[in-house]
């Protein structure tokens, strides 16, 4: 098994550029060639999934043997051009309008405090406090405005049309609270 901190997450490099999926996911098609990993079972969590599935588009699915997707909707946001039918299906979590307000959050005065909010947003109310508290130092590695790029670039992708071309072996999932219907 082979796991990594995406590029300026967690203990990985810092760099000035790349706060894109695409870049993302780009680093995740040379790790596998420097590793030498001609085929692999892959499982994206949240925007790791975003990721695969941006690989997906630029590299295509041959060295892909299965997929795990956990916890990440085809469209984080509605697109204005969006009916209510698309946003539903899509598992849209944030209005068009609304993204330039949270990104500009995550970088204004009250940054931590947004950012703390966002992520319980995003776990269960039974979370030890102990367990949050780890889980928000490890989110505070992520420099900002770094985090706040990548977040909006991650959040304007739609993944709809990637989904249906997936040849391989897929499981998707979510719990019960899962925000993505």
């Amino acid at each position: 098994m082979i796991t990594f901190d995406l590029r300026n997450h967690g203990r990985s490099g810092r760099s000035e550029g790349g706060y894109r999926v695409s870049a993302l996911a780009a680093d995740l098609d040379q790790l596998l060639t420097h590793l030498g990993v001609a085929t692999a079972h892959l499982l994206g969590h949240s925007m790791g999934a975003s990721v695969l599935w941006s690989c997906l588009e630029l590299y295509g699915s041959a060295r892909v043997r299965s997929l795990v997707f956990v916890d990440e909707p085809a469209a984080c946001a509605a697109a204005p051009w969006f009916i209510a039918a698309d946003s539903r299906d899509a598992g849209v979590i944030l209005n068009h309008s609304d993204v330039g307000d949270f990104v500009s959050s995550l970088v204004g005065d009250n940054a931590a405090a947004v950012r703390r909010a966002f992520l319980e947003g995003m776990l269960s109310k039974d979370l030890p406090a102990a367990d949050l508290d780890w889980l928000y130092e490890r989110n505070l590695l992520m420099a900002l405005p770094w985090g706040a790029k990548l977040l909006l670039d991650h959040v304007q992708q739609d993944w709809r049309d990637v989904l249906p071309g997936i040849a391989v072996p897929t499981l998707v999932v979510g719990g019960s609270h899962f925000p993505f219907f």
